[in-house]
């Protein structure tokens, strides 16, 4: 429908406007991810490794996975992402895989989720 359509546009111009970026050398991580309630989640990064990050930092961008597949999902689009100047991190969705709790298919608990995995990105990576 439109909203694929309109993803599929997005990232052909997120494409397109990363082609002829600089190309940063990357940090690669694993880790557990404490949420607002102590549940553990799974979570992969991948970040720019400099010295110095840009003034204002490095955006952020964060996948979960879909309910077939764990975080490795959104390798491939993390790295290609964190090497065009993004501190990219996904994580395992609450009861999925390796993260603890129950799965909740976008439940409140989910919602909240999000919200930690971005405070925590925040809190250990140069970002925006």
């Amino acid at each position: 429908g439109d909203n694929m359509l309109r993803a599929a546009a997005a990232a052909a111009a997120l494409a397109v406007a990363l082609a002829g970026a600089d190309e940063y050398p990357l940090k690669k991580g694993v880790h557990r991810i404490t949420s607002f309630d102590g549940t553990g989640l799974n979570a992969i990064s991948f970040v720019p490794d400099v010295a110095s990050p840009p003034a204002g930092g490095f955006p952020v961008i964060v996948f979960i996975n879909s309910w077939g597949v764990g975080s490795w999902e959104y390798v491939f689009p993390t790295e290609y992402l964190a090497k065009g100047g993004y501190v990219g991190v996904e994580y395992e969705a609450r009861g999925f895989y390796l993260s603890g709790g129950t799965i909740g298919t976008a439940s409140p608990l989910d919602v909240r989720d999000v919200s930690s995995v971005i405070d925590w990105t925040l809190a250990h990576f140069s970002a925006l």
